[in-house]
């Protein structure tokens, strides 16, 4: 046998236990053509769909640290990331901070704020809306 296995138990037995975090459902063994054997698995590998993890390389910047921050999503990386990597996106986020949202008045897709494209370099935000509260509108 070129693979070096002789044999392989299909009979797997039931069993409860976790391997790195890993959930095995069941267990059988295999018989290698030296006549040794070894374990066979079945195991249902974790995943998290929303606490993801960057996985590119980023000098974080420390202003990010104390600013607000947001959670990425699939590739989408955390908003410190994003204004690490993207300066004129920091600037905004640091601007949009000073602000007294008691006392702004409405932001137009035009203003400053959203028209340079900024806020698409994060999201696919197309503007935003500030009366009380920040509301974004997705783009089409």
């Amino acid at each position: 046998m070129e693979s070096g296995i002789a044999s392989i138990n299909l009979n797997a037995t039931a069993s409860n236990y976790t391997i790195a975090g890993n959930l095995v459902t069941k267990e059988s063994s295999f018989t290698r053509t030296t006549g040794a054997t070894g374990k066979v698995v079945d195991a249902w590998f974790a995943y998290d769909n929303v606490n993801t993890v960057y996985g590119g390389t980023v000098a974080l910047n420390p202003r990010t640290l104390l600013l607000p921050q947001m959670r990425g999503y699939g590739q989408l990386p955390d908003l410190a990331i994003a204004m690490s990597q993207n300066a004129a996106l920091l600037g905004k986020v640091e601007a949009f901070t000073k602000l007294n949202l008691m006392t702004a008045s409405p932001v137009a897709a035009n203003d400053d704020m959203v028209n340079d494209n900024t806020p698409q370099a994060h999201t696919n935000v197309a503007s935003c809306l500030i009366v009380n509260e920040f509301t974004c509108r997705l783009a089409a």
